[in-house]
C-alpha cells in the first residue's frame, strides 16, 4: 500500500510537466504547416476572386442561351455581391468560432457545389441559386485567409497577407483577357466545371494537411458569444475608420476596374481588347502593390506611414486622370499600373485594425472592416452610372480622400501611443 501511494503522488507532477511539452510539440507542428496552409487558402481566395470578376466573360453567352436582357444579366451578376456583403460579418464570426481552416474547407466545398450547379443550370432560377451558393462559399475565402495570417504569422502578418492577396489576384487576372482566350477553345460550362474541381482539390488538401492554426485563448463560444463579439466590434471606432479607408482604396479600385475605367477608356478612343489588357495591368498592379506594401509595412515596422504614402499616391493618380485629355497607350498603361499598386496598400489596413483589438476577434474585425470595399464600390458605381464620364475621376478623388484622412488618424494614434510608452 505505501508503495502504491508513492507512485500515485509522483505520477501527477509528471503528467503536469508533460502537458506543456505536448502543447509545445503540437504548436511546433502547426507552425510547420502554417506556410502551406496559407498558400492553399490564398489559392482558395484566387478562385473566389475569379468568380467575382469572371462574369463579364460569359455575359453575352448567358444572354443568348437564357434569353436574358442586359438589365437581367446585370442583376444576375449583382446577386454575387449582395450575397457576399450579407454574409461577410457572419463569415468573420464563424472563423472566430470554428477556426479559419475549418471554415475555409467548408467554403471551398460550398463554392464548388454552386459552381457545378451554375455550369449545369437549365433555368434562370437555378442560375440565381447557383450564383448565391457560389458567393456564400467564396465569402469566407478572404476573411479566413486574413484571420489565419493574423494568428499564425503575428510577426509578419502584413507581409504574408500581401503575398496572399498577390496570389489571389492571379484569379482576378485570369478572369480577364486569359478567360476570353480560353472561351474561344472551350464552352464556358466546361471551364466552370474545372473551376469547381479546383475548389474541391483545395478543400481536400487543407483537410489532409491538418490543423495549423495556433489556439487562441478566450475564443467566443456559442450564439451569445458571437452576439457579444458583434456588439463589441460594431461599437469600435477603429472598425469604422478601417471601413472608410478600405472604401477609399479597395472600393475605388473595384469601381474603377469594373465601370469607371472602361468607360473612361472608351471615351478616349481605346477599343475593347486594348481596354481589357489595360484593366488586366491595373489588376496586376493591385496584386503586386499589396505584396510590396505588406513587405514595407513589416520590414520597417511603418505600416501607418506606408498606408499614408500609398493613399496620397492613389489620390495623385486620380487627379492626373481627371486632368489629362489627350493620352498615349503607354501613359495610360503606366497610370493604371501605378494607381493599382497604390490601391494595393489596402492590405495594410487589416493588420492595423486587427492589432487594436483582442486576437480572438481577428476574424470578426476583418469581416466588419472588409464591408467598406463592397459598400464603396457599389456607391461609386451607382453614382458614376448616373453622371457623365468625365465626372468619374472626381468621384475617385472624393472617396480616396477618406483613405488619406483615415491614414493620418492612424498615424496620429501611433505617435500618441509611442509618446506614452
Amino acid at each position: 500500500m505505501p508503495e502504491r501511494t508513492i507512485v500515485v503522488k509522483q505520477s501527477a507532477p509528471v503528467m503536469a510537466r508533460s502537458e506543456p511539452v505536448i502543447a509545445r510539440a503540437m504548436s511546433a507542428v502547426a507552425s510547420q504547416r502554417a506556410p502551406m496552409t496559407a498558400l492553399l487558402m490564398s489559392l482558395g481566395y484566387a478562385v473566389a476572386l475569379f468568380h467575382r470578376t469572371a462574369f463579364q466573360g460569359i455575359d453575352r453567352a448567358l444572354q443568348s442561351e437564357f434569353g436574358l436582357t442586359p438589365a437581367a444579366s446585370a442583376d444576375l451578376a449583382a446577386v454575387f455581391f449582395w450575397t457576399y456583403f450579407a454574409l461577410m460579418i457572419p463569415a468573420g464570426l464563424w472563423t472566430d468560432r470554428f477556426g479559419a481552416r475549418r471554415v475555409a474547407i467548408a467554403g471551398c466545398l460550398v463554392s464548388a457545389a454552386g459552381t457545378l450547379l451554375f455550369s449545369h443550370a437549365e433555368s434562370i432560377a437555378l442560375l440565381v441559386a447557383a450564383r448565391c451558393i457560389t458567393a456564400a462559399g467564396s465569402t469566407v475565402a478572404f476573411i479566413g485567409l486574413m484571420r489565419f495570417v493574423a494568428i499564425a504569422f503575428a510577426a509578419r502578418k502584413a507581409t504574408v497577407a500581401g503575398r496572399g492577396i498577390l496570389i489571389g489576384n492571379l484569379g482576378a487576372m485570369a478572369s480577364g483577357a486569359p478567360l476570353v482566350l480560353l472561351l474561344a477553345l472551350l464552352a464556358w460550362q466546361h471551364v466552370w466545371s474545372v473551376v469547381a474541381l479546383v475548389s474541391v482539390l483545395i478543400a481536400l488538401a487543407l483537410w489532409q494537411l491538418g490543423p495549423a492554426e495556433p489556439v487562441v485563448q478566450d475564443r467566443p463560444a456559442g450564439a451569445s458569444g458571437a452576439l457579444d463579439e458583434l456588439r463589441l466590434l460594431l461599437s469600435s471606432a477603429w472598425v469604422y475608420l478601417g471601413m472608410a479607408i478600405l472604401a477609399g482604396l479597395g472600393g475605388a479600385f473595384y469601381a474603377f476596374s469594373n465601370l469607371i475605367g472602361p468607360r473612361w477608356l472608351a471615351a478616349h478612343g481605346f477599343v475593347a481588347i486594348d481596354s481589357g489588357w489595360m484593366v488586366t495591368l491595373l489588376i496586376a498592379g493591385y496584386g503586386l502593390g499589396a505584396a510590396f506594401w505588406g513587405w514595407i509595412g513589416d520590414v520597417e515596422h511603418q505600416r501607418t506611414r506606408a498606408l499614408l504614402v500609398a493613399s496620397f499616391g492613389a489620390l495623385l493618380c486620380w487627379m492626373v486622370l481627371a486632368s489629362i485629355s489627350a493620352v498615349s497607350a503607354f501613359a495610360v498603361c503606366l497610370l493604371f499600373f501605378v494607381s493599382g499598386a497604390c490601391c494595393g496598400a489596402f492590405a495594410l489596413v487589416y493588420p492595423l485594425i486587427v492589432e487594436r483589438h483582442p486576437a480572438c476577434h481577428a476574424g470578426g474585425v476583418v469581416a466588419c472592416v472588409n464591408c467598406g470595399i463592397p459598400l464603396g464600390a457599389a456607391t461609386m458605381q451607382m453614382a458614376a452610372g448616373r453622371l457623365p464620364v468625365e465626372y468619374g475621376p472626381a468621384l475617385l478623388i472624393i472617396i480616396t480622400a477618406l483613405s488619406a484622412v483615415g491614414a493620418l488618424q492612424l498615424l496620429r494614434d501611433r505617435v500618441r501611443r509611442e509618446s506614452n510608452q
